[in-house]
């Protein structure tokens, strides 16, 4: 067994707890490639800890075969993004997921919020987006008028 299949949420919960105390963090990169234990309660505790670190500039997150991981948990990461108003810079890996289409619909719609946001990355790779999800993202990013750099991979 692979000692990343053993990561759960309260293993994130905790790692979470940790993170928002570092109220000066800028950028922060986790991985949590394989981590199929990991659910939507995880990613929720991630988002609380994200929303309270204020001048966080940069975040990469790979959710890379977290089949646990719903539009739901997605949905509530972009809440907590939304509050950030100095990131600049955002790259999350989330592929071979459950089908993530009305996640990235909600993710788009807060990310509109982030007036300093220069950079996405995004990696839905068979996620089971649909023309809705990416009619709803390309509404959403287009109210950007920061955003000088965009990579969506949505391969099946």
């Amino acid at each position: 067994m692979n000692s990343q299949e053993e990561v759960t949420d309260e293993g994130l919960k905790s790692l979470s707890e940790g993170l928002q105390r570092l109220s000066f963090l800028q950028s922060i990169e986790l991985s949590f490639y394989r981590c199929k234990k990991i659910t939507d309660e995880g990613l929720n505790n991630l988002s609380a800890c994200l929303k309270r670190l204020n001048s966080l500039q940069s975040i990469q997150l790979n959710f890379s075969y977290c089949p646990k991981i719903t539009s739901q948990g997605l949905t509530k990461l972009g809440k907590s993004l939304q509050r950030l108003s100095s990131l600049r810079s955002i790259y999350l890996d989330i592929p071979y997921c459950r089908s993530l289409d009305e996640g990235l619909s909600n993710f788009g719609k807060s990310l509109q919020r982030l007036s300093s946001l220069q950079s996405i990355n995004l990696d839905f790779s068979s996620c089971g987006i649909k023309n809705k999800g990416l009619t709803n993202l390309g509404k959403h990013l287009q109210r950007l008028g920061t955003l000088q750099s965009i990579n969506l991979c949505l391969s099946e």
